[in-house]
């Protein structure tokens, strides 16, 4: 991606996915297929596929091996040998949740995973990985560089330090705002304060005014499944 300036990968699918992009404010990665193989809006020539299998989880399989068969440079972060893998030029093993320092939270509870083996083999903490990229890029500063510093920077805004957690046992109770019921009478869904939904019709939308702005289509629609190669296997 564009370090300097986020808002150039933006443009990468903003046309083909507008909805997506205002949302999410990040590029669709389906548009990056464009970049590598039509240099649109600008080349893309090295890819880093961390924690996924393009070719198995995302659309259009056919067109992601033609893009990454042309890629000059690609590098796969997992912990299974994926498919991708077989394009990568570097295969970086990645850890699994056993053998890391790491955490877990569910509603208020926030938990610490801790490391039961040292890493097996060449394994590192992908997300490690990533931040000592970073640090080489200059820009190491922006993120925790350990697994200690990772856990203190998740607790920032808990009102616990790291040191108390682990004094607790391992898990703490984070406090939550109580439950509230009916926020859209008392004006708490919308950002101007007044009743309703955070909608443009300020009402629940079964159909979307949203959605028909932006050409899609309004309300659900049934469309029958063409009947693909495999059909026919399971009658």
């Amino acid at each position: 991606g564009n370090i300097e300036n986020p808002n150039v990968d933006r443009a990468i699918a903003r046309d083909r996915f507008p909805l997506y992009t205002h949302y999410r404010e990040e590029s669709h990665a389906i548009g990056l297929i464009d970049s590598v193989l039509k240099g649109e809006p600008y080349p893309i020539k090295a890819l880093i596929i961390h924690g996924a299998s393009l070719l198995t989880s995302w659309p259009e399989s056919q067109r992601w091996e033609e893009a990454l068969a042309k890629l000059d440079f690609i590098v796969s972060i997992d912990r299974q040998l994926t498919a991708d893998a077989k394009y990568a030029d570097i295969v970086l093993p990645a850890t699994t949740m056993f053998e890391i320092d790491s955490y877990m939270s569910y509603g208020p509870i926030f938990r610490l995973r801790e490391k039961m083996i040292e890493p097996v083999g060449e394994a590192r903490n992908d997300y490690i990985i990533m931040a000592n990229l970073a640090e080489r890029l200059g820009y190491g500063h922006l993120y925790p560089q350990t697994e200690e510093a990772v856990l203190k920077h998740v607790l920032e805004d808990s009102n616990f330090t790291l040191e108390q957690v682990r004094e607790a046992g391992g898990w703490v109770k984070i406090s939550t705002p109580m439950m509230e019921y009916k926020k859209w009478e008392k004006g708490s869904c919308r950002p101007d304060g007044k009743p309703g939904f955070d909608t443009p019709t300020g009402k629940f939308e079964i159909f979307s005014t949203i959605l028909e702005d932006y050409g899609y289509e309004p309300l659900p629609k049934y469309t029958e499944p063409k009947e693909g190669p495999m059909d026919s296997w399971f009658r």
